[in-house]
Formats: C-alpha cells, structure tokens, sequence
C-alpha cells in the first residue's frame, strides 16, 4: 500500500516517519505481548475489560518475570488485532 493511498484512506496526512514510529512502537508491543503469553495456559480474554482473564498470582509471576508487562494487566491486545500482527 502507498503512502498517498493510505493518506487518502486515512484522511490524515501523516509523514513517512511518523508512521515508522508507529509502526515500530507496534511491534514492540505485539513481541512483549507474545512473550507474555508464550506458554501460557488456564488463561483467557475478558472482553469488558480488554485484558487478559487470569490470576492475581499469575499475574504477579509474569511481572516479577518482567516488569515491562505491568501495562497489559489494565490493557491488553485484543486477539483478534493480535491475529493481525
């Protein structure tokens, strides 16, 4: 897709570098997401919520594992935008 198609779609008119800065910021979140949920099991989605469904301890394991998942407790990536990545 091109960028002026995208503009066009869009409707706004961002530049090459702020959509790389997404774009990276994107994947960033999507792997930290990944790792989060790499073998994890008995867990789930709660769709009123946008978060994983799981455990207070199982919860406290992964950000003693990392604190950097501290942030998908309160907000998570939906799995059908995680389908997408």
């Amino acid at each position: 897709m091109s960028l002026l198609f995208f503009k066009q779609k869009q409707k706004k008119n961002y530049e090459k570098p702020q959509l790389k800065n997404k774009w990276d910021t994107l994947k960033k979140e999507w792997r930290l997401w990944r790792e989060l949920l790499k073998e994890s099991t008995g867990i789930g989605w709660r769709p009123s919520k946008k978060t994983v469904d799981a455990t207070e301890e199982w919860w406290a394991e992964k950000i003693k594992e990392n604190t950097d998942f501290k942030g998908f407790k309160k907000k998570g990536i939906e799995p059908r935008l995680n389908d997408l990545m």
